[in-house]
């Protein structure tokens, strides 16, 4: 016997007109691709009647004619995926805008709409009007994002179609300087204003990325000089602990055999034996002072000093000293 479906999940009011919004901006999506797609075929049409030539501008509208034809299909999709109850409301749960009804089960899947929470339980429904128009709307684009973050081809289409866009709007720029303005000459005309009026709505359609590169790009100078400044403040002659660790390992690090080290045979760390080919460094500020290398890699990263002596590993210039003072020491 197949197994009834039983739905509890409800959507709040907020998610409920977002998701209207969301079919709305989809649908002009779709109408703006289905336009451009017109426009650019109309004006190829007209140029190749009126041999009006500019080979370079008819091959960059063919290529619009086809980065649109890969946005409808996306957008259609989307406007089907919309229309899906179920994947509505795995979306709405990934965005926090779904209550679990104990007390009411749906078994079948109708209209997103259906599955409205009870007004007592849906918080969002307190919302102020401004709020809530403010909220709806960018709710509307976050279950977009979702719907193509869930299914894959989608985001990987419209990654595809970002970069293609970038690529046109440079050409297109390209184009436009090219070719100058000319009263006189219809065609040329016609085929700058169809150019500038891409370049306009591609600029508006991603204008949030491009205010984002620009912020970044303003802010880089300023990150830099800060870097430079924390460079310069940085004491002469620092080294990080891992570059220390790895300058003593160079010259100080044995496998224990007890001919090999000084003094008593344990670890002033852990306080364990030595055992037969066990990882030791031997620090330079004494013989005697000889540590697990596990061990005495911990106590740097918390103290760049040795545990008995407490001398300071911090700077190059006392470390070169103590490498001198322990080579030049009897053996």
């Amino acid at each position: 016997m197949e197994q009834q479906l039983i739905e509890n999940r409800r959507i709040t009011q907020l998610f409920c007109q977002s998701v209207k919004s969301c079919k709305n901006i989809a649908f002009g999506h779709f109408v703006y691709c289905a336009c451009k797609i017109i426009t650019a075929v109309i004006l190829l049409t007209i140029n190749a009647t009126n041999f009006c030539g500019w080979e370079d501008a008819n091959t960059w509208m063919t290529i619009v004619i086809g980065e649109s034809l890969l946005e409808l299909v996306v957008f259609a999709i989307i406007m089907k995926l919309i229309k899906k109850t179920p994947v509505l409301l795995n979306v709405g749960e990934e965005l926090h805008q779904v209550i679990y009804a104990e007390n009411s089960q749906i078994n079948s899947y109708g209209d997103i709409s259906e599955f409205l929470a009870n007004q007592n339980d849906d918080q969002t429904t307190s919302f102020p009007e401004r709020e809530f128009d403010k909220k709806k709307l960018m709710l509307a684009q976050q279950i977009l994002q979702e719907i193509i973050k869930i299914y894959s081809p989608l985001k990987y289409s419209k990654h595809l179609v970002f970069l293609i866009n970038q690529g046109l709007l440079i050409w297109g720029f390209i184009i436009g300087f090219e070719i100058p303005w000319d009263v006189n000459d219809e065609c040329r005309n016609r085929l700058l204003i169809t150019i500038y009026v891409f370049l306009f709505y591609t600029i508006c359609q991603y204008l949030d990325v491009y205010l984002l590169i620009i912020i970044i790009l303003l802010c880089l100078p300023f990150v830099l000089i800060f870097l430079i400044y924390q460079k310069i403040q940085q004491p002469k002659g620092k080294k990080d602990t891992d570059q220390i660790l790895e300058d003593l390992k160079k010259k100080y690090f044995v496998k224990y055999s007890p001919n090999l080290i000084e003094g008593t045979p344990e670890c002033k760390i852990c306080m364990q034996t030595y055992q037969l080919e066990e990882e030791v460094l031997k620090l330079p500020c004494h013989e005697s002072h000889n540590y697990h290398f596990i061990c005495i890699s911990a106590w740097f990263k918390v103290n760049l000093s040795c545990p008995v002596c407490r001398k300071s590993y911090a700077e190059d210039e006392g470390n070169e000293q103590n490498l001198e003072d322990i080579n030049q020491a009897p053996q």
